[in-house]
């Protein structure tokens, strides 16, 4: 047997349990809900930028996300400046 045939076999050999290893280890994977728990008056607030497209521009807006947890209420703010 020639040399590179043999790294060729090692290098698919190790791909191939590498793979395997994976598909297990995910197919043990459960998602994971914390849930959250708000008093009155209470609130989530998140915020961050996200691309928009307007009139077909694509532009990146900041937005603000506020959840009320009591009520299940969610209020958005998008703000688009110009540059």
């Amino acid at each position: 047997m020639h040399w590179w045939t043999d790294i060729r076999r090692k290098v698919l050999v190790e791909h191939v349990s590498k793979r395997q290893i994976i598909r297990e280890l995910t197919s043990r994977l459960q998602e994971v809900y914390i849930p959250l728990s708000h008093r009155h008056g209470e609130a989530q607030m998140d915020f961050g930028y996200a691309l928009v497209k307007e009139q077909g521009v694509l532009r990146k807006v900041a937005f603000s996300v506020q959840f009320f947890g009591v009520t299940g209420r969610v209020t958005q703010l998008l703000e688009r400046r110009e540059e």
